[in-house]
């Protein structure tokens, strides 16, 4: 299976059950990069919203992705 389908099934999974505090979308134009955002989150993070990208690779799940938050301190 590859990268893009093995990513596309999970989208699918997430869609039915979402992670708490979490939306996460794939770039449509390349699966391989998703966006993410963290919010609502317990303390210290109440207030705190944070936006990052998930880069992964072609040959994933074999080797795991990046992850770049991407909201300063």
């Amino acid at each position: 299976m590859s990268a893009q389908a093995r990513l596309q099934k999970e989208y699918i999974s997430l869609q039915k059950e979402k992670i708490p505090y979490a939306f996460t979308l794939p770039d449509p134009s390349n699966w391989l990069t998703w966006h993410f955002v963290l919010h609502s989150l317990p303390n210290p993070y109440t207030n705190g919203v944070y936006y990052g990208i998930i880069q992964f690779t072609p040959s994933y799940p074999s080797t795991p992705p990046s992850m770049k938050v991407l909201t300063p301190n």
